[in-house]
């Protein structure tokens, strides 16, 4: 049956996802031998190939979570405990291959928006970070002021709804083999929990991108790439952690055009089934002035007070953009 499955990729790229995961040379040499006869076929046989296997076996969709307690939480919490999933290790395999051709296809076809930098090549958290900042100092350079919102999507991953993230793969023309595939590694999955000698029963969620999954990520930037994009706004996306950026001279001008792109944001996550978490969400006035501070932010009826300092990307960012807290707490950080 796995045979079959593999059929219509060449043996260079599977061979290629092996490679890291061999140890010593002759298991290497081995492996590939093996492998050539099984995956060696024209790429042209593709579709017709996935056409008869176009469903991932059911026990590479099964998950093994092992709850790890986090650093200096009680264990009697449940919310203490960060869920490891162990996935198949053909399961795995299989997800390299897609995520190979599936990647290839976004970049050739510019799926994904300019200022999304999560899990993409020659795209890293640096880069997004002197984006920002270099549009914070240009502003600076204008004698305007810079607002910022820091969005936080709730368990993001966990949320995403899979109907709707096959029908945005379908609105992208992703390639009929790969939309196959997809649509049966992401549908009817299940999981169990492992706890020392004890296992729960199989859970099936009812929603989210596989936790552990090669493809989640490249999946999750798709599933918000047509992420509503307002004039006179600059957006700073790296997977889920969204920033939103408005200028202008006067504070009360930026503030409405802040206000009201939160809220259209707010329409499309309501829309997709994704959800804010409004207690890490974080609103900064970047200015050299000194003018008073806009009223609180309303946000689903929750007053979002504005902050001195906000930590972005992991760099703290302050008000008068000096970079002096960021300093101070290097400094307290320090071993002495």
């Amino acid at each position: 049956m796995y045979t079959a499955y593999f059929a219509a990729f060449t043996v260079g790229c599977v061979v290629s996802m092996y490679k890291p995961a061999m140890v010593g040379k002759r298991r290497t040499e081995t492996l590939c031998r093996n492998e050539t006869s099984l995956f060696e076929v024209d790429d042209n046989t593709e579709d017709d190939t996935l056409e008869a296997c176009d469903k991932t076996p059911t026990s590479w969709k099964v998950a093994k979570v092992i709850p790890v307690q986090k650093p200096k939480k009680p264990p009697s919490d449940p919310m203490s405990y960060r869920p490891i999933s162990l996935l198949s290790f053909l399961s795995k395999l299989l997800e390299r291959i897609i995520a190979s051709r599936l990647t290839s296809f976004i970049t050739q076809n510019h799926l994904l928006p300019d200022f999304q930098f999560g899990f993409r090549k020659k795209h890293s958290t640096v880069s997004q970070l002197a984006r920002v900042t270099d549009h914070i100092t240009h502003g600076f350079n204008l004698h305007k002021h810079t607002d910022m919102a820091l969005l936080d999507l709730e368990k993001a991953y966990d949320t995403v709804w899979i109907t709707a993230m096959v029908f945005k793969l379908s609105l992208l023309k992703i390639p009929a083999y790969l939309l196959k595939i997809l649509r049966s590694f992401l549908e009817n999955r299940s999981y169990y929990v492992h706890v020392q000698y004890s296992r729960s029963p199989l859970i099936h969620p009812l929603a989210g991108l596989p936790q552990g999954a090669v493809l989640s990520t490249t999946l999750f930037i798709l599933y918000i790439a047509d992420i509503p994009h307002p004039p006179n706004i600059h957006l700073a996306l790296f997977a889920d952690d969204i920033a939103i950026l408005a200028q202008s001279w006067r504070p009360d001008t930026i503030s409405r055009r802040l206000s009201s792109t939160i809220s259209q944001l707010f329409r499309y996550f309501h829309k997709w089934k994704l959800q804010v978490n409004l207690t890490k969400t974080e609103l900064i006035l970047f200015t050299k002035r000194r003018p008073p501070l806009p009223q609180p932010l309303i946000i689903q009826h929750q007053p979002i007070p504005w902050s001195p300092t906000v930590k972005y990307l992991g760099l703290l960012l302050d008000s008068k953009h000096l970079f002096t807290y960021l300093l101070t707490y290097s400094m307290e950080q320090s071993p002495s």
